[in-house]
């Protein structure tokens, strides 16, 4: 669930519960085959962190929303995106 208030800052989703509730459609519809894994998932106090495999293509994105959450609720969200390259330059992994 969402803040009545809930602020985006993505700079490519709208902000606020309607704008979610109308982008992430969209966002679907743009990527019909997404597959998404959650990796690692993390709370303090008010905050989640979601680490997760997003494969919009072959190799796919390491992706880490952060959420601001009041009273049970996401109230706030950020978001950093990261291809994963064909070639690491370690043997670590991107999780």
């Amino acid at each position: 669930m969402l803040t009545d208030r809930y602020i985006q800052h993505d700079p490519n989703m709208p902000t606020g519960r309607k704008g979610f509730m109308e982008g992430i459609p969209a966002f679907y519809k743009m990527f019909p085959d997404l597959k998404w894994e959650l990796k690692n998932i993390w709370a303090d106090g008010d905050y989640v962190i979601a680490h997760s495999l997003y494969r919009f293509a072959k190799s796919g994105n390491s992706v880490v929303d952060i959420f601001r959450m009041k009273d049970g609720n996401a109230d706030e969200h950020w978001d950093v995106s990261q291809e994963i390259p064909d070639k690491i330059a370690h043997g670590n992994g991107m999780f």
